[in-house]
């Protein structure tokens, strides 16, 4: 008898003990962390990186805390912690926890990842291009696994970016309409050009207003959104849509010690608002497209639009060029003719029509 008394007494003393745990310490298992989130561009600029702070962070912390019992708290720094060239290196390091870095601007360490410059002429359809492209990271390891196994970041989502077409001093409808002239291109996009008979010249958007108002060159291989933000119009009057493809720009990281540091729960959060983020950032994108054309044509801007024979035309002057991107890819170590096999027909599969289709040998 005085035995189950004990027991009894002994289980009373444990559920008292446990329910002074969890009401008086419990809090102490709840925790604020606190992510330095930012990138080398105005977040206000550079529609990734507006998305990056309004809908992820944003989304991220009401999930947190309203399933959990932790909070975020985030120091956002746009452009005063890392130029936007060294943003991989940044995330890498701790510098920035969370981040959007650019392959076009890791030509070595990220030289595969910028598969869709390697074809060019893929879907003007940027939501297309996000739901390929996001395809393509997950049905081939590496791309993720460059992130989280080389540069010490997780890797939680791919975004694409608008199409590429052309702002000129001239009208723009066939091939050779461009014949002679002489056009700007930046990084990876130069090739694209190389073989058409223009004369390509490497520059960016800092200098392009006075280089086509002073005849340094005639046109710019670039966005509409950029030729309608920094006012390209007021000395290029005509645009062509060339339809070169919505390329896969960048990706959601976050560092990978932080990543560790994270509960699973967080983590769970992350991944899952992660994967909606590229499609927030087309539609975000996609908007600012819209509006710049509305506005644009309020301004008299004359629009043209390349036929499908004059792309077949082009990419026949291209000759090889996927696959022997493809090749060197594969020379630097990379799996370049898996991904751009896989990259060539998913857009097929997606129902893009290339003019020619790349033949990835």
């Amino acid at each position: 008898m005085k035995r189950k008394k004990l027991i009894r007494l002994m289980v009373t003393l444990l559920s008292a003990v446990f329910i002074f745990m969890s009401v008086f310490t419990g809090s102490a298992w709840a925790k604020t962390f606190k992510l330095t989130v930012g990138g080398g561009a105005p977040a206000d600029v550079w529609p990734p990186f507006t998305v990056l702070r309004d809908f992820w962070c944003a989304e991220v912390k009401k999930q947190v805390e309203a399933k959990t019992k932790h909070k975020i708290e985030y120091d956002f720094q746009w452009v005063s912690l890392t130029k936007i060239a060294e943003d991989l290196e940044a995330i890498q390091r701790g510098i920035l926890h969370v981040g959007a870095p650019l392959p076009v601007f890791e030509p070595s360490k990220l030289f595969i990842h910028s598969f869709g410059h390697f074809a060019p002429f893929g879907t003007s359809d940027l939501m297309k291009a996000t739901r390929v492209n996001m395809e393509v990271y997950e049905n081939i390891p590496f791309l993720r696994d460059a992130y989280e196994k080389r540069f010490g970041q997780k890797w939680l989502g791919v975004f694409s970016y608008e199409d590429y077409d052309l702002f000129t001093t001239f009208p723009v409808e066939k091939l050779e309409d461009m014949q002679g002239h002489k056009i700007a291109c930046v990084g990876m996009n130069c090739p694209w050009i190389a073989n058409i008979g223009v004369v390509p010249v490497k520059s960016g958007f800092a200098e392009a207003y006075t280089s086509l108002q002073t005849g340094v060159y005639d046109g710019f291989m670039a966005f509409l959104t950029g030729y309608y933000n920094y006012k390209f119009y007021e000395v290029a009057g005509h645009f062509t849509y060339l339809g070169l493809g919505c390329t896969s720009a960048g990706s959601l990281t976050v560092n990978m010690k932080v990543w560790k540091s994270l509960p699973k729960e967080i983590q769970e959060i992350m991944i899952d608002v992660g994967r909606q983020y590229p499609f927030e950032v087309a539609k975000a994108v996609e908007a600012r497209r819209t509006l710049a054309k509305e506005e644009l044509l309020k301004k008299g801007i004359q629009f043209h639009t390349m036929s499908m024979a004059e792309k077949r035309k082009w990419m026949l002057k291209l000759g090889d060029m996927a696959d022997m991107r493809a090749k060197e890819a594969d020379k630097m170590g990379f799996p370049g003719t898996e991904v751009m096999k896989y990259y060539v027909d998913a857009m097929a599969r997606a129902g893009h029509e290339w003019p020619i289709k790349w033949e990835i040998k």
